[in-house]
């Protein structure tokens, strides 16, 4: 039986608190492609990570056991590291610290609960059978920027006819997204990163169905392809 790479990311419509990164990767080596810009190496993760919470609709108070800041990285609470912990014995976190924001009236959510970074380290490689197609290729460095296609979607589009915005959902087509080895997967890592595509995070199985065990919320999975056996 075939075992699924789960995407996991902030669900979409979402009814917990959203933030912005404050504390953007400083470039350390400017060696990018004149025409496309692809190259520059940046500080891998900038430490402490810096939010801004936003206030979207004056109903987006509450935090979530997890919180997308964008840059593929993702904040939890505390208790929640704490939890998770207990289990994988080997994660690590980092701090974070929260700007004030003026669009904020009730800054309860600055206060509590303690936040972390949950670092995700570990990168594996993608197998040749993974479906893919050419976003963009420099004509002038030939650099090629990937996207995947096949996997499973989520997202909210305007609908001129009924004049609002309505929810779509494409499933993953057989065969067809990441394509993993059993291999590179480690069992006491929750979870990682696929080489190309290291600003999204992945989980198995296994993992999906603890995070669900657990009650956590404020994240979704989206089925992003396979681990061949």
């Amino acid at each position: 039986m075939k075992s699924t790479v789960w995407r996991v990311l902030e669900p979409i419509p979402t009814i917990y608190a959203e933030c912005w990164l404050r504390s953007p990767a400083k470039l350390i080596d400017k060696s990018a492609c004149s025409k496309c810009g692809i190259g520059n190496k940046y500080e891998e993760r900038p430490s402490p990570l810096i939010i801004e919470w936003e206030n979207w609709g004056g109903e987006n108070k509450v935090i979530g056991d997890f919180t997308w800041p964008s840059g593929g990285r993702f904040i939890v609470k505390e208790t929640v590291f704490q939890k998770l912990n207990e289990i994988f014995e080997n994660l690590n976190s980092g701090p974070v610290e929260m700007i004030r924001s003026s669009k904020i009236k009730n800054t309860d959510s600055y206060q509590r609960p303690p936040l972390v970074e949950l670092m995700v380290d570990k990168q594996i490689p993608f197998l040749p059978e993974t479906t893919t197609k050419v976003a963009y290729r420099c004509p002038t460095c030939d650099r090629v920027q990937r996207d995947l296609i096949g996997v499973e979607l989520k997202y909210e589009r305007w609908n001129k006819t009924l004049e609002k915005s309505v929810k779509v959902h494409k499933k993953r087509k057989p065969g067809k997204g990441l394509i993993l080895s059993k291999f590179d997967i480690d069992l006491e890592v929750p979870f990682f990163r696929v080489t190309e595509f290291s600003d999204a995070i992945f989980c198995t199985d296994s993992i999906r169905i603890l995070l669900l065990s657990l009650g956590l919320n404020h994240l979704d999975f989206l089925d992003y392809g396979e681990i061949k056996k």
